[in-house]
């Protein structure tokens, strides 16, 4: 990590990339230190912003060096901090986080000028190459391995949410101890029953099995995973299929699409498969079906189970 200014801003919709970033920031801020550095988290509900400036323009008592990481703050706000950057202890390190960030603003490009700007946003749920490098990461991370296929196993079942991934990581690696190494047979084992029987679901409803869709859907419901998230993983495979199939009618090669999409190619395989049972306007009508599902299961209009089991009925069946 480049450590050439003190001023960072990290800025996306994952908190989780933000935070390990914020955490490989301290770490080697420690090591070149030679001591432990405190950090000290700063809100605009918290103090003034006098007080946030005296702060950053003075020595901790306790530390050497301080990482200083400011949030909540509105543009305005950071830049009227920022007016007195000059004044900053260069001993502390000032990390402002930030869910979005205008191109186009003054803000983006004092920041540009000043400090050292990182993006982190959440992987699309077609981003299967990225999703499996940061399971691929974290594995190592954790001290264990685990190849691609069984990474994209852990995916389907757990979803693509970086914070659970590395949780679930975490239990496998203990789950493993000293084998040192993940394997397909562990990820199953350690799934509740409920990812099991939604990952599960997904799969009947890829290879269009309306009888196996509706015991796996029971399965899921019996374990008491939440509708709503049952309803996200369909909705996630839809919608990448969807984007797929659009692109393969405008003949797009499949290589274009792996690449574009930033796709592993056993994924796509898959997805391929699922395409070539459903036409564009199928699932164009399957998106319909799961956003108004949705509004029916937040209204209590109908039962979930009676709404899902009519949403597997509208997407599956042949008109």
């Amino acid at each position: 990590m480049d450590l050439s200014k003190n001023i960072f801003c990290f800025y996306g919709n994952e908190d989780f990339l933000i935070q390990k970033e914020i955490s490989i920031l301290q770490n080697k801020i420690s090591k070149q230190s030679g001591s432990n550095i405190e950090i000290d988290k700063v809100s605009s509900q918290s103090m003034p912003i006098s007080e946030v400036v005296n702060l950053l323009c003075s020595a901790s008592l306790f530390s050497p060096q301080k990482i200083y990481v400011l949030n909540d703050f509105s543009e305005d706000e950071l830049l009227l901090i920022l007016e007195k950057r000059n004044s900053f202890l260069n001993t502390n390190f000032v990390v402002i986080i930030l869910e979005k960030l205008d191109r186009r603003g003054s803000l983006y490009k004092l920041l540009s000028s000043i400090a050292i700007l990182k993006e982190f946003n959440t992987f699309a749920e077609w981003e299967t190459q990225k999703i499996e490098a940061f399971i691929l990461d974290t594995a190592k991370d954790f001290g264990v391995a685990i190849d691609p296929k069984s990474a994209h196993l852990l995916y389907e079942i757990s979803g693509h949410s970086l914070r659970v991934l590395a949780k679930e990581i975490e239990k496998l690696a203990t789950y493993v101890g000293e084998r040192k190494k993940i394997t397909d047979e562990d990820i199953k084992s350690l799934a509740i029953s409920g990812e099991l029987s939604s990952f599960a679901l997904v799969n009947s409803i890829a290879n269009r099995d309306i009888k196996a869709a509706y015991k796996s859907l029971d399965y899921a419901l019996k374990a008491k995973k939440p509708p709503f998230y049952i309803l996200g993983e369909i909705f996630s495979r839809i919608r990448t299929c969807l984007l797929i199939k659009s692109l393969k009618e405008k003949k797009i090669s499949d290589a274009e699409i792996v690449d574009k999409l930033k796709m592993n190619r056993f994924f796509y395989d898959k997805c391929l498969s699922t395409i070539s049972k459903y036409s564009l306007d199928e699932f164009v009508k399957a998106i319909d079906v799961l956003l108004k599902t949705d509004i029916e299961i937040k209204n209590s209009s109908s039962s979930p189970r009676v709404a899902l089991e009519i949403a597997l009925f509208e997407i599956m069946s042949r008109t």
